[in-house]
């Protein structure tokens, strides 16, 4: 009898000791962070990251899916206005934006073609532009 009270009584103090086994049904807990969770990375990103405008355009293809919103942000260093122009392959569309010297314009096209490829024209009266261009896409509406 002695010996199995004094296996119980190790027992318990080891537990004691060394805390209670984890339970094989318990959820690890999660991270509050919702931002960084696959779903929420991919629900827009930049497709076009602070290039240089350059007089030959920049282009990017709109996600397939549900990427109906872009955001354009154009950043003009030069001396002379620049005008931008978009085209949705190859054609016109969106009209134009006037950007001022030494300026930054950004615009939003929330009702973009998934799949359809987007290409932005940059020109000035002086023709060289220098400058830098980002493009944000998404399958939320943006503002």
């Amino acid at each position: 009898m002695s010996k199995k009270f004094g296996f119980l009584l190790s027992l318990a103090l080891l537990t004691a000791a060394f805390g209670a086994p984890a339970r094989a049904d318990e959820n690890p807990p999660v991270s509050s962070n919702a931002e960084f969770t696959a779903p929420a990375l991919f629900k827009n990103h930049l497709t076009i990251d602070g290039e240089s405008i350059g007089t030959s355009g920049r282009s990017w293809v709109q996600p397939s899916g549900n990427f109906k919103s872009y955001r354009v942000y154009v950043s003009n260093t030069g001396s002379d206005d620049v005008t931008v122009t978009v085209t949705k392959d190859g054609t016109a569309v969106g009209g134009s934006y006037k950007i001022p010297a030494g300026g930054d314009k950004q615009w939003v096209n929330n009702s973009a073609e998934p799949g359809a490829t987007y290409t932005l024209g940059f020109t000035s009266k002086s023709g060289p532009v220098s400058g830098t261009v980002s493009v944000r896409v998404s399958e939320e509406r943006l503002s």
